[in-house]
Parts: C-alpha cells; structure tokens; sequence
C-alpha cells in the first residue's frame, strides 16, 4: 500500500485526544501483515511484534490524537456549543467545518456573531457554535455533552 493510500485514511480516522481508538485500530489493520501481534497496556499505548522471533526491531513513536473539540451545551436554536480539547488558534474557527461524534456523525459549520453586531472583534469558543441544521429536539436524540467533535 502506498502512501497516499495511508495517509488519508489515518486522517479521516477520528481521534480527538483520549480517544484515540479509531486511529489506532486503522493503524493495527495496516500494520498486521507486519507485525500481527499486539500488546496494549493500561495506557492504550500498543506494541506490535513480528511472529518470526527476529532481533531485528523498528520503533514508531507518534501521537494518535488530533486536536479537536467536545460538545458542552446545545442552544434553545439548535446550535451546539463546544469547547477545545488541545491548544488551537481560535481566529481558523469561523467558518470550519465539524463532525460530531454522537450516536451518529453530525456535519456542521462553525458560525459566529457577523462582525458587524459585534463591539469587539474576539474568537473565544464562547463567541462560536456549530451550525447542523437540525433542532435542539432533534440533537437531543443524537447528541450529548462530552461528544467529541473535529
């Protein structure tokens, strides 16, 4: 398998930090006709080991996480309001395109007060909310505080 096959597949695995599994089993299922077997200890941390008993050993040391976001509250319009999980700037938000990850993935765009209404230009996650198009009744049923976002 090429690299551009692999790259985007790690990629479009979600992954916001502490949940790291999904990119973790897409790496397990490249990496398994290598290396099939797998220990993973209490910190999720795995290693992989080739059946063969060579000497011979090769180290990948990686973060698996992405910086991404939770959902903290959902507006009486239907907007979801999230909070970071990592460092981001701010200012890239306006305008970004989400997933949440609920019972079902959710497509949204991060919107803002238009600069216009606003006395001071600011970005502070408090200011933002994700756009779905659906109701808060309907998010009810889909989403809840604590689901992870990118």
């Amino acid at each position: 398998m090429e690299i551009v096959d692999i790259l985007p597949r790690l990629c479009r695995a979600p992954g916001v930090s502490g949940y790291e599994g999904d990119i973790m089993s897409v790496f397990g299922e490249l990496i398994a006709p290598y290396c099939p077997v797998k220990h993973t200890d209490c910190l999720g941390n795995r290693r992989y080991e080739s059946e063969t008993g060579g000497k011979e050993k090769i180290l990948i040391e990686a973060h698996a996480d992405k910086i991404g976001f939770m959902v903290s509250g959902i507006t009486d319009e239907g907007f979801v309001l999230f909070k970071p999980v990592g460092g981001i700037d701010r200012k890239i938000l306006p305008a970004s395109r989400m997933t949440i990850f609920g019972r079902e993935k959710i497509n949204g765009a991060v919107g803002s007060v238009p600069p216009h209404l606003k006395e001071k230009q600011t970005f502070k996650t408090e200011n933002l909310c994700i756009d779905t198009g659906f109701s808060k009744k309907q998010l009810k049923g889909i989403i809840d505080i604590g689901d992870t976002v990118e």
